[in-house]
């Protein structure tokens, strides 16, 4: 059959059209990991499974043959290569989707554990004439956190298991422990005082906990001495690093710097010399 105009009509009917099952199959296996992830919703104590993970590489894999199965072949709209390309996308956008609530799932974790230290230490300072405690080993002691309080779920690492006979170590040896295996670090020592009119002001600004690894162009969590949590952006840090070490300049203590050893703080001022 030729067209008005001469030239062979390559024109196939919709119906004629081949089926590319390459991406047919594609399609199945982003159909069943979509029903697992369905069935079986991800959390930050359920991740995603191996299968899901197959599952989303098969579709990658399977759709991107069924992009060159006979690539010179006007295929069906439906079930042609748009499909496995649709494929393709789908398996792994769901396998993100799924990844990225288990990080957040993690990360609420992270932050709920770190108010749960500041909110020890700010009941502690209630109870002792308005004094940060001097390392997290008292709270230890005092049976208000515990190790996995002191471990960071967003490390996927085994919570830090203290010794069965903790309580009768030494202070010195307690808190050297506490301090070399804690996922966080603290700077809460020598932070006296805090209900002073001159020193409320400053304590938005003061960090007293953060994360091991955190960098001062790395974005984190931060707690900070009025008892909030706040994820601090990479731009914004070291500006807030640099407020923090403002302040404690003020009262007296050493600045912290996150990529060095934190120090045990100097002795702040007495309010009656002021």
């Amino acid at each position: 059959m030729t067209s008005s105009k001469g030239r062979a009509d390559t024109s196939v009917p919709l119906m004629r059209r081949p089926v590319n099952w390459l991406s047919v199959i594609a399609a199945t296996c982003v159909l069943v990991e979509g029903v697992i992830l369905w069935r079986y919703p991800t959390s930050s104590n359920h991740p995603p499974s191996v299968v899901v993970l197959m599952l989303a590489m098969l579709a990658l894999c399977i759709g991107a043959g069924a992009l060159i199965y006979h690539i010179n072949e006007h295929q069906h709209p439906m079930v042609g290569r748009w499909l496995g390309l649709l494929a393709m996308l789908g398996g792994v956008s769901l396998f993100a989707v799924s990844a990225i609530n288990v990080h957040k799932g993690l990360e609420m974790k992270q932050h709920a554990r770190m108010e749960q230290i500041l909110s020890a230490c700010r009941a502690w300072a209630n109870h002792h004439h308005h004094d940060f405690p001097p390392d997290l080993s008292v709270l230890v002691l005092s049976g208000v956190i515990n190790g996995t309080t002191l471990s960071d779920p967003t490390l996927e690492l085994k919570s830090l298991v203290l010794p069965k006979d903790y309580k009768t170590l030494k202070p010195s040896l307690l808190a050297t422990l506490v301090r070399k295996n804690s996922d966080y670090r603290y700077t809460g020592a020598g932070l006296t005082h805090i209900n002073r009119p001159s020193r409320k002001a400053l304590l938005p600004q003061l960090i007293v906990l953060f994360v091991n690894n955190q960098e001062p162009v790395k974005p984190g969590p931060l707690a900070f001495a009025d008892g909030k949590v706040r994820y601090i952006s990479a731009r914004q840090m070291p500006g807030v690093l640099a407020a923090c070490n403002a302040a404690r300049k003020k009262l007296g203590l050493l600045p912290i710097n996150f990529d060095m050893a934190t120090p045990v703080g100097a002795a702040a001022p007495s309010p009656y010399n002021k």
